[in-house]
């Protein structure tokens, strides 16, 4: 096998896709953070007790993984 055979698609098509996976991890990051803000937001308006706690806990989960995906990217992802 070649060495263009072996390299991973996306380094085919973008060049050095490590630049590009970078990135789209950090990006996945901002959108852990935005989906956590607003489903502590929507908890915020339940009127049930279990429904707020259950929503705050769920946003809280997504704030800590945007915030763990932003700096630790290689760890956020399948392909290491």
């Amino acid at each position: 096998m070649s060495e263009a055979q072996n390299l991973h698609f996306s380094d085919r098509l973008l060049g050095n896709g490590d630049i590009v996976l970078d990135e789209c991890r950090a990006l996945n990051g901002v959108l852990f953070l935005i989906a956590g803000a607003a489903e502590i937001s929507i908890g915020m308006h339940s009127r049930i007790w279990g429904r707020f706690f259950l929503w705050v806990i769920g946003g809280l989960v997504y704030l800590a993984a945007g915030v763990l995906c932003i700096p630790l990217r290689r760890l956020c992802s399948a392909r290491g």
